[in-house]
């Protein structure tokens, strides 16, 4: 079960959420990303939203260790495994617990996904997915933040699939400024298609509403002259 908010939760709305499911083997499978790739698709979410920092500056917010800024704040509200997995694992099993370090790509990391839970070849949903980039980022930062992962999970004897240190360490070349360019473009245009979807479904739900209200009014009239009939 995935929501885009379920990282973030609270320690009771985890409970709330579990609850229900006492009597069911629970297992929970958290696929983590390299954090230069994270750091990317968070600084271009904000991109969409409306935000005009850049990704120089985004990026050293994130890693700055005092995390002061209100975007490190969002940004590791998600993602801090050293906060995250208590929350979610209080519950549950250690040997449940299945911490995978994914590939970047969408289709990397749904196929990782499938395997992991043992559900077989399933088709990744058609979805519109930002293409996988990462940022430029302190190696030194990086280590200390995904050591203190990996700690964390060897510490709790939680099952483990692949290395959060060398993920992050060993990630992809940084974007370079066509790379960015190229991938705003592809984004930008995917969601310029999908506002035009939305806008083409709205226009004909407010001619079925009116068609409705039209209906809906004659019936109304109709029945006002059977009641002064009557």
């Amino acid at each position: 079960i995935s929501t885009p908010d379920a990282a973030r939760a609270g320690q009771d709305q985890v409970a709330l959420w579990l609850t229900g499911l006492r009597d069911v083997e629970l297992h929970l499978v958290l696929l983590v990303r390299d954090l230069p790739t994270q750091v990317h698709a968070a600084w271009q979410s904000g991109l969409q939203h409306g935000s005009t920092t850049s990704l120089t500056s985004y990026a050293a917010r994130v890693l700055d260790p005092e995390r002061s800024h209100w975007q490190a704040e969002d940004f590791w509200a998600g993602r801090d495994l050293t906060t995250l997995l208590p929350r979610w694992t209080r519950a549950i099993h250690a040997d449940r617990v299945h911490v995978v370090a994914t590939p970047a790509d969408p289709d990397g990391a749904w196929d990782a996904f499938v395997r992991q839970a043992g559900i077989g070849d399933l088709p990744r949903p058609e979805v519109t997915a930002p293409p996988a980039l990462s940022a430029a980022l302190d190696r030194e930062r990086v280590l200390d933040v995904t050591t203190s992962w990996s700690k964390l999970v060897a510490d709790r004897g939680f099952d483990l699939h692949g290395s959060l240190i060398s993920a992050s360490l060993g990630s992809a070349t940084a974007a370079g400024h066509e790379e960015l360019f190229d991938a705003l473009a592809e984004l930008l245009a995917a969601t310029t298609a999908e506002a035009a979807r939305l806008s083409t479904e709205v226009t004909r739900l407010r001619a079925e509403n009116a068609r409705l209200d039209r209906k809906r009014r004659k019936h109304k009239r109709r029945v006002a002259r059977l009641t002064a009939a009557g």
